[in-house]
């Protein structure tokens, strides 16, 4: 159902994927402009970093202990298909380490 009509597919793209795409588009888009919701997916992926315990600079940990470690989210759900699917998003969200 969700192949292409070369494949005998309907050429529906997965909701998941959409899901996911859209909510990636509204996360650059947002951040980018500088919006009040672009400041609360700013400072949500800040606490995702902190929940992880990982400088934002680091790759991400195996998807399945990021979930167990992180409290569900709409950035959390994103950063983990993110990492499924191998992109990159890169962001200016730096942490100063509190001790050396």
């Amino acid at each position: 159902m969700y192949s292409t009509l070369d494949y005998m597919g309907l050429n529906i793209q997965h909701l998941f994927w959409l899901q996911e795409s859209v909510r990636i588009k509204d996360i650059i888009l947002h951040t980018f402009n500088d919006t009040l919701t672009g400041s609360l997916y700013k400072t949500s992926l800040e606490l995702f970093f902190l929940e992880l315990g990982i400088s934002p600079d680091n790759t991400l940990p195996d998807p399945s202990l990021v979930t167990l470690l992180t409290t569900p989210s709409l950035i959390q759900s994103t950063m983990v298909f993110l990492s499924l699917h191998h992109i990159q998003l890169r962001h200016s969200i730096s942490s100063l380490p509190l001790r050396e």
